[in-house]
């Protein structure tokens, strides 16, 4: 489904523009169903993973006053970057009607300082304060004062706070707790505040949650770039169906998280900035204009065919990899 979306997003947003689409397929490898009698071939593809819009002189130079080559940049971009968008909007709505089921919503606002003696007393944290940052990380979810404060029980946590509309920083030692289970863990001596929403409460609430996967996601980008989370960690399609069917066991709300999660996911990733993806296309026509402004020519076409046509074959083994480590870790 999300691959059908990020298609359709290409494949309406070229039709906007009058470009011709000659094939739109769902997954990869040779056909089992094609169908359409007009301009665009419809095809369903044996491997179950990928999919593609084929747009007129997208990879190749073309006389057709319709190809994608033709267009104004900013619609080339805005084709370009459609099937990250709608990807995007399918995670921000099964977001939203996950919030539009909950009673109330945990936010970063101080609720009560728990004990006299807590680290939240002696940073002289208050009732109403709202937390903006731990440790020079934004806070959007009240997730975030969890996931940002620092882990080593020696450590202090500086934190910024908005009280009584003034922005100040404290510093806060991280103290022992125990939380819900019983397990003692790195905490700041302070309960957050749990409100019941207004429908526009729950639409910037869904907001914040959709930007926190983004940031999600680029923080593992560059774990794995740098080398501190391998390749043995990364999932693909069977791993994270594997991972949905255990969480449609479990839990509904926490499988349409996971759901929107990837969603997102999908939507960032294919913006990178590399070649095959959508972002390396924005990349090249960025490129292309900044080349034109100088020289007053066009910048080779063949050259970003090359690079992108490599890049597929690179992005084409990368996912074999994953695939097969996929099941191996189902078998096991």
């Amino acid at each position: 489904m999300l691959i059908f979306v990020h298609e359709c997003g290409h494949f309406f947003a070229a039709k906007l523009f009058n470009v011709k689409v000659n094939d739109f397929a769902i997954g990869m490898g040779p056909s089992l169903v094609k169908f359409g009698k007009k301009e665009t071939k419809y095809s369903l593809r044996l491997f179950p993973f990928g999919g593609y819009v084929a747009m007129e002189g997208e990879n190749a130079t073309s006389d057709n006053p319709r190809n994608f080559q033709n267009k104004k940049n900013y619609e080339k971009i805005i084709i370009s970057a459609a099937g990250s968008i709608c990807n995007f909007l399918l995670g921000f709505i099964v977001l939203f009607i996950i919030l539009l089921s909950q009673k109330s919503v945990v936010v970063p606002v101080v609720d009560q300082v728990l004990t006299p003696t807590t680290a939240a007393e002696q940073c002289a944290l208050l009732p109403g304060d709202k937390i903006l940052a731990m440790n020079g990380h934004s806070v959007l979810l009240a997730g975030d004062v969890v996931q940002y404060s620092v882990s080593d029980m020696d450590g202090v946590n500086e934190i910024k706070i908005r009280r009584d509309g003034k922005v100040m920083s404290v510093s806060s030692p991280v103290v022992a707790m125990q939380n819900n289970v019983g397990d003692i863990v790195p905490g700041i001596g302070i309960a957050l505040t749990s409100k019941v929403p207004t429908i526009f409460d729950r639409v910037a609430y869904t907001g914040k949650f959709s930007l926190h996967f983004v940031r999600v996601v680029i923080f593992s980008v560059r774990e794995l770039v740098g080398g501190r989370v391998k390749l043995n960690d990364v999932s693909g399609p069977v791993g994270i169906v594997s991972e949905m069917v255990e969480e449609q066991k479990e839990n509904t709300t926490n499988f349409w998280l996971l759901f929107a999660f990837i969603a997102i996911n999908l939507a960032v990733m294919n913006l990178l900035p590399l070649p095959a993806l959508d972002g390396g296309r924005i990349i090249f026509i960025l490129i292309g204009i900044v080349y034109t402004l100088f020289t007053k020519k066009k910048l080779n076409q063949k050259i970003e065919a090359i690079i992108n046509g490599t890049g597929l074959v690179l992005l084409l083994g990368f996912s074999a990899v994953i695939l097969i480590n996929d099941i191996v870790k189902l078998i096991k």
